[in-house]
């Protein structure tokens, strides 16, 4: 029986220990490859070389990096999921309506795995890695 390619997810964060954490949890928590970058530049850069499933997108960052994430020919069809921690007060209802998903900093980590399958459609991520 022919197995699954595991998915393949970008973070696109500030550099602190938050998003280590995720990336982190995300690796325990599933079979899937985190990559992370820095900036949008970066993120686009590896959207353009690695076959990618998904974006999981700082809240913290501005409405125009999510602008660009959304309309960047190598990110605009992938679903990005906003991992915020209320609402993006600088993001207008406009752009919220093409995010996948948001979903709140308070989650557990280890149960994040889960909350972006059921977000996205996704099987459940294998906990047996």
């Amino acid at each position: 029986m022919c197995q699954a390619k595991p998915k393949r997810i970008l973070l696109l964060v500030h550099s602190d220990d938050y998003w280590k954490v995720i990336q982190l949890g995300l690796r325990m928590a599933s079979d899937w490859e985190v990559l992370s970058a820095n900036s949008i530049d970066e993120g686009v850069e590896i959207a353009e070389r690695a076959e990618l499933d998904a974006i999981l997108l700082d809240g913290d960052r501005g409405e125009e990096d999510l602008l660009r994430v959304l309309t960047h020919p190598s990110t605009e069809n992938l679903p990005v999921i906003a991992i915020v921690e209320g609402r993006p007060a600088d993001w207008s209802s406009s752009s919220l309506r093409n995010v996948a998903a948001v979903i709140s900093k308070a989650s557990n980590p280890l149960s994040l795995a889960e909350q972006i399958a059921r977000a996205l459609h996704w099987p459940m991520p294998d906990f047996n890695n």
